[in-house]
């Protein structure tokens, strides 16, 4: 592409890969652009980058760039320019996690893990609707968690040192839209490695993400939770990601939605409950608008928005219950008495096509000692939501600290001295009650562990509502500054614990 002599040499990702370029991965994302004429009649010579929401230029202007050449020899030897546009930091602050619940288009808010489990009624004609799924982002704000833009090459030079620097944008654009994400992969994943498995250094992302497109049965959910050998009954062969849960617990999957963009297709969801090894109930759940979701087809029409390419699937055993999608529910966990586990995948329209692996959810019992169980979330390296129950013994305290002040005691204003033995010398002026809960897992293996690690990574972590335990989904903060990796032939059993403190202080009346 070039005009005016300008163009992009280097762009975040390949777009015909249909994948999104992740923000968080590489130390830069971004262009590099590229002036192939001879600059040296042109004074205070910079190149500039545009950055507009959508497909095209006429979308809002949320940036602007402009910066000298870089050292690169060639050009200094030849009056050429290139410069290279380091979006990462703008993306960051356009895109936004996905908190509240997309149904609700009102005050009070739901969180996202809820998702399902809620009867709404936004159009208030007393009819409840019911969804499972959720688009993405924060509709109160108008932002998502994924989103398109725009980036537009222009100069910048004055035509001598008398004369104004003006930006010159080309006649013909000199531009390239991509998706972003807020994301990462593990730091030594192979990069610039295109479709055919070549090193091709005109993108700087690669092909790495391919593997969060669901298009295959071997694709993946946007989670950190890891592939493990399992003893489950399971229609897949191999190693699967195994989530335990309770059944009055919260869980979501979240995943890459359209085939246009991103070639990921899961247009219907398959649970199968199982006791054993003997099967229970098994039924679909379609990934449509009218459950809250989108269909990724492109014929379906209903995959246009930045909300509706990632979307949220209430999976747990709480968010099913509460989904009521006419007739039996067979996806409802009361409708599978007795169940052990249950399983999910991704499917096309055909009901046969997989276009996800299977995820196996391992119905867990409470602790046996009595102790509470702490479930908490996190925003996970993808942008998503993981998820760990911690059930053994927590410590739960509360510290508080105290601003006080001094009086001198009695009462000096009146005909006489006073004072009374109820009168006191230090006060308090305002106490500070802060919240914090030591939790303890159980003894777990070393697969499970990499999402304890990646919850102390994490910036967004929150105690979720729980029926029977709490009443609200609470955000935390992990107080913990290390992690040490335990091993079965280092440590026998492996267990940790994690200090949290939670983000709102108690409420005091001062």
């Amino acid at each position: 592409m070039s005009t005016n002599n300008l163009s992009i040499i280097q762009k975040p990702v390949n777009n015909t890969e249909l994948l999104p370029a992740i923000t968080n991965w590489n130390p830069l994302i971004g262009v590099m652009v590229f002036k192939d004429a001879n600059i040296s009649a042109l004074f205070y010579y910079k190149l500039g980058l545009d950055v507009h929401e959508g497909a095209s230029t006429t979308g809002t202007l949320v940036a602007k760039y402009r910066q000298r050449r870089n050292g690169y020899s060639d050009d200094i030897a030849n009056n050429k320019a290139r410069a290279f546009f380091d979006v990462r930091g703008v993306m960051n602050t356009q895109l936004v996690n996905t908190v509240y619940d997309q149904n609700i288009l009102g005050a009070p808010f739901e969180s996202i893990h809820e998702v399902g489990a809620t009867a709404y009624d936004e159009d208030s004609d007393g009819t409840p609707e019911y969804y499972i799924f959720s688009e993405n982002g924060n509709l109160s704000e108008g932002k998502t968690q994924i989103g398109r833009y725009t980036l537009n090459v222009f100069e910048s030079y004055a035509a001598s040192t008398s004369t104004n620097v003006k930006d010159i944008h080309p006649s013909t654009g000199v531009a390239t839209t991509h998706f972003f994400l807020r994301a990462s992969l593990p730091l030594n994943t192979p990069r610039f490695i295109n479709g055919s498995g070549a090193v091709d250094t005109d993108y700087i992302q690669g092909v790495a993400f391919a593997d969060y497109q669901l298009k295959s049965i071997t694709s993946k959910f946007l989670s950190d939770n890891p592939s493990i050998a399992h003893n489950y009954e399971s229609a897949a062969t191999g190693n699967q990601p195994i989530v335990f849960i309770q059944d009055n617990q919260y869980h979501t999957l979240a995943f890459l939605n359209g085939e246009t963009n991103f070639n990921s297709m899961p247009q219907k969801f398959f649970i199968r409950y199982y006791n054993g090894t003997t099967q229970l109930n098994s039924g679909f759940l379609d990934n449509t608008v009218a459950n809250g979701g989108s269909n990724p087809a492109a014929s379906s029409g209903e995959t246009t928005t930045n909300a509706r390419y990632l979307i949220y699937f209430g999976c747990g055993p709480a968010n099913l219950e509460g989904f009521d999608g006419g007739g039996t529910n067979p996806h409802k966990p009361s409708n599978n008495a007795g169940y052990t586990h249950y399983i999910i995948r991704a499917f096309k329209q055909d009901a046969t096509t997989s276009q996800s692996q299977e995820v196996i959810f391992v119905r867990e019992d409470s602790s046996c000692k009595g102790f509470v169980t702490r479930r908490l979330a996190w925003r996970n390296s993808l942008g998503c939501w993981d998820y760990f129950n911690f059930k053994m013994k927590s410590v739960d305290s509360t510290n508080i600290e105290r601003n006080e002040f001094s009086t001198i005691q009695g009462t000096f204003d009146g005909s006489k001295y006073r004072y009374n033995d109820w009168q006191r010398g230090r006060s308090v002026r305002a106490t500070t009650a802060k919240r914090t809960e030591t939790l303890n897992t159980d003894f777990i293996d070393e697969a499970q562990a990499i999402l304890i690690e990646k919850l102390l990574m994490s910036t967004d972590v929150y105690v979720l509502k729980q029926q029977g335990v709490t009443d609200y989904t609470e955000p935390v903060m992990v107080v913990d500054k290390s992690f040490i990796r335990k091993t079965v032939a280092n440590d026998k059993k492996i267990q940790y614990t994690v200090k949290i403190e939670y983000a709102n202080n108690v409420n005091t009346n001062s």
